[in-house]
Formats: structure tokens, sequence, C-alpha cells
């Protein structure tokens, strides 16, 4: 029974720090994100970095706003990723077209820092 309890209270304490380090926002400057979305554009994308952005929530409100937009483009039925070769994270011409966008935005972020 005590056995019980320990894990009980080791697991709620192990769920609440995970929780509480997943929401704690993280500081990515204009560049990294820069160089993240060329690599997405040119198809050269490290998707574990991917992954990383897409999962953490960024300080910067406007860089945090360019991930989401990034968010709602990355899913499986987006009509900016081509569905050809089962490949769903590769960009299509439209997909193009809308990333060299926030590319362009987070370049003027990053010449205002």
């Amino acid at each position: 029974m005590i056995y019980a309890i320990f894990v009980f209270i080791f697991l709620c304490a192990l769920l609440f720090m995970l929780r509480k380090w997943s929401l704690k926002p993280v500081n990515r400057s204009p560049d990294e994100i820069c160089q993240l979305l060329e690599s997405w554009i040119n198809n050269e994308v490290d998707w574990s970095d991917w992954d990383y952005f897409e999962a953490c929530v960024i300080q910067n409100p406007e860089l945090e706003s360019i991930r989401q937009r990034c968010m709602d483009i990355d899913h499986f039925e987006s009509e900016y990723l081509d569905h050809t070769d089962g490949k769903f994270s590769i960009l299509n011409e439209k997909g193009h077209l809308v990333v060299k966008k926030l590319l362009e935005d987070c370049r003027l972020l990053n010449e205002r820092t």
C-alpha cells in the first residue's frame, strides 16, 4: 500500500514537472526561424528541428505567430503540401509561396532586432 502511494505521488510530481516544462515558452531568434523556413522551402529540413519548432511555444509573439501559421500549413490534409508521393510535408507551389511570405516576414523581424 505504501509503495502504491509512493508511486502515485511520484507520477503526479513527474506529470506536474512535465506540464510546467512544456508550457514554458522558448527563446528563438528570427535568424533561427529564417534558417528553418529556408530549409523547408528547399526540402532540406531536419525533421527533428521541425518537430521541436512546432511543439514549443515561442516567447516572441511575432515569431509565435509565424510558428502558428506554419502549423496551419503542415497538416495531413493541407492544400499547401504535395500529397502525390506519400511525403506529406513537402511543399507544393502554393505552399512555397505562403512559406516564402512567412520567411520575408521573419527576415523583417531579423532586421529590426
